[in-house]
């Protein structure tokens, strides 16, 4: 069948055509595919049309969809000049009859919704942002979360927290985490563990600092992107609105926040030296006097939209009042086919994390100050020549605090991990729901690959510790070796000439 283009002027046509009843239309779900297609171009293109006179949907749409639930006998002798004037006439024009009032808001919205709902999800236009949940994000948030979760394991041995990094310690390592063989390695003097074992957690154990602080700058990243998508939503209202990457840039945040939380129950400072443990402390305090405040803004901000209602508050389905056209594909989209159970469980898990995150934020503030207090109890106690002789319960403090940092990391860790699963489940269950209008699923972006080339740094350090740096020492020991033998060669050589001028 020859469709009619978008430009049909049906004015000037004398009309005879007599439709069927409008109880005869066979609107079955064998007409869902035309059906959605109108209800999803009406949706995605209604932002468009403000104005009551220019209608969205192009009436070759509407010509097929009528055609398509047209009873048989009525198909021989209906053309589509026939069905598009009728159509513009009585929809455009007419759409008060009484006699056909239910028939459009049946062919309208419906039956569309209440047959064809799953197809009509996949016309709707859907789309996640790819900076946000794109393929590359999902693995720059596995990266993340493994390699957190294998700082926080192979740096949690006790062994691992004093401040001396001689031989000794790492034989002692390698001997606690060995699997069964406790039997004592011999090394020659000067000469370090470089079996495959040492090697990582020596490797694991240099670079953790240098992987948080990627990691605190990739967590203040994310949350400006989540305020500026925020404050983006509410000031520009012609950027459509979707619930689903609003709640992912702020769960996702969190999700940041709590693996820094776990490598900083494992990170410490490289050296004894007072200064530099102080450079250390502040370059890790720092990040968070940023990061807390903008988590407590981006918690005001979500508050504030969230309880934002249509109708009646009590409606759990909408999320966000619709205040302009270019929302009602949200409002479709919220109301019927988003995964409200799953989304269910993410917004309760959310809550759940800044709970945690704010007894972080507290026993932040708390250790903060007690730093504070013993700066100036240091001070103080200069200044008047005498001698601290309460050691012991500072050090019961030291050691409470060292507990309770490990403690609170393997938490956050299990968080950390339960954030990243349900965003993996949710981001599915809406691209199964989506279809092929989510065009953007898996289509890669700068920021994408920015976000990966941010783990880059620490990969290749681990990748030189743990396999290049072996090579380099042992060339260098050959090379030094070599040098030895030359010249004890060279001085052998010279004792002999020296002999035979003797004699």
């Amino acid at each position: 069948m020859s469709l009619l283009g978008d430009t049909i002027n049906p004015n000037p046509l004398v009309i005879n055509w007599i439709p069927p009843a409008p109880d005869k239309w066979n609107l079955t779900t064998e007409a869902c595919a035309a059906a959605t297609n109108w209800t999803g171009t009406y949706i995605t293109a209604i932002s468009i049309f403000e104005s009551e006179g220019n209608h969205p949907v192009p009436i070759s749409v509407s010509v097929e969809y009528l055609y398509t639930i047209l009873p048989s006998e009525y198909r021989q002798n209906t053309s589509n000049t026939s069905l598009a004037a009728w159509y513009y006439n009585q929809h455009n024009e007419n759409i008060d009859d009484p006699q056909f009032y239910n028939f459009w808001n049946d062919f309208e919205w419906n039956f569309p919704v209440k047959n064809c709902s799953k197809q009509l999800c996949q016309k709707i236009g859907w789309k996640e942002d790819p900076d946000l949940a794109g393929v590359g994000m999902l693995i720059s948030y596995y990266i993340v979360a493994i390699l957190t979760t294998i700082y926080y394991i192979l740096l949690l041995a006790p062994d691992l927290y004093q401040e001396n990094e001689s031989a000794n310690d790492h034989h002692a390592i390698t001997s606690l985490l060995a699997s069964g063989s406790h039997e004592e390695k011999k090394h020659k003097k000067g000469k370090e563990d470089q079996s495959l074992r040492t090697r990582i957690l020596r490797a694991f154990r240099k670079t953790v600092n240098k992987f948080l602080l990627a990691d605190l700058i990739f967590t203040v990243g994310m949350l400006g992107a989540a305020l500026w998508r925020f404050h983006s939503a509410s000031h520009h209202q012609e950027i459509p609105y979707s619930t689903f990457n609003m709640l992912v840039s702020f769960f996702m945040s969190c999700f940041s926040v709590l693996s820094c939380l776990v490598l900083q129950a494992v990170a410490k400072a490289k050296t004894t030296d007072p200064h530099d443990r102080h450079i250390y402390r502040w370059n890790l305090a720092l990040p968070w006097i940023v990061i807390i405040p903008m988590m407590v803004a981006l918690f005001a901000l979500h508050l504030r939209d969230y309880f934002k209602t249509v109708g009646d508050p009590s409606d759990e389905s909408i999320k966000r009042i619709v205040e302009r056209d270019s929302e009602f594909g949200e409002w479709v989209w919220l109301n019927i086919c988003d995964p409200w159970q799953t989304r269910k469980i993410v917004e309760v898990v959310l809550y759940i994390g800044l709970a945690l995150l704010c007894i972080n934020a507290v026993w932040f503030f708390v250790a903060l100050m007690y730093r504070v207090f013993r700066l100036w109890r240091q001070e103080r106690t200069k200044r008047k020549g005498t001698s601290n002789i309460n050691k012991g319960g500072r050090e019961w403090v030291a050691k409470a605090y060292r507990y309770t940092r490990r403690f609170d990391g393997a938490g956050c860790g299990v968080m950390m991990w339960a954030f990243l699963v349900l965003f993996h489940i949710y981001r599915n269950s809406s691209h199964a729901t989506a279809g092929d209008s989510d065009g953007g699923s898996q289509a890669w972006s700068f920021g994408q690959i920015l976000a990966l080339a941010a783990w880059a740094p620490t990969l290749v350090d681990l990748f030189n510790r743990i396999c290049l740096h072996p090579l380099v020492d042992k060339y260098h020991d050959e090379k030094r070796q070599r040098e030895m033998e030359y010249g004890k060669s060279k001085l052998s050589g010279g004792d002999r000439f020296a002999t035979d001028q003797t004699v």
